[in-house]
């Protein structure tokens, strides 16, 4: 999944600077960064309920 995921987006991101007509670095930052804060939410630990 990781790879894929990296093969697909993170190797057109990497090529992005390449380009004269379109540069879309600024959105992909913001997705990655995003996707990214999204993914530290779910890896935190569930709290544990006091009674």
């Amino acid at each position: 999944m990781w790879f894929t995921a990296f093969i697909s987006v993170g190797g057109e991101w990497f090529l992005m600077w390449q380009s004269k007509t379109w540069n879309g670095e600024e959105t992909a930052f913001r997705i990655f960064v995003i996707l990214g804060i999204i993914l530290l939410y779910l890896a935190m630990p569930e709290p544990v309920a006091t009674e």
